[in-house]
């Protein structure tokens, strides 16, 4: 559709970080790729098969007593961390603060 005179269309490189943040992973995978950036997404897939490996290793197969236990503890941080703002209030206005 059209634009008003004088107005131009933000680069995609000005609306790329917001779109990361509200979008998620896969949509700016896309994103990038469409903007013709495959090298930097050649290189975050290959990045995230790298950081896989070892997650996989590290459950597969089942290693001895206190090492079985490293993969719930850092499941349970990244559940934590992932809802910490939601439950505290005071954790998402500092966040906000930093921007």
């Amino acid at each position: 559709m059209g634009q008003s005179a004088g107005t131009a269309a933000p680069e995609v490189s000005e609306v790329e970080p917001a779109l990361k943040r509200k979008l998620g992973l896969a949509e700016a995978m896309a994103l990038s790729l469409r903007a013709r950036r495959a090298p930097s997404s050649v290189g975050g897939l290959l990045g995230t098969g790298v950081l896989l490996w070892p997650l996989y290793n590290s459950v597969y197969p089942v290693p001895a007593f206190p090492n079985n236990r490293w993969p719930y503890l850092v499941a349970t941080w990244l559940v934590v961390g992932a809802f910490l703002p939601s439950l505290i209030p005071a954790v998402a206005a500092f966040d906000k603060a930093e921007r």
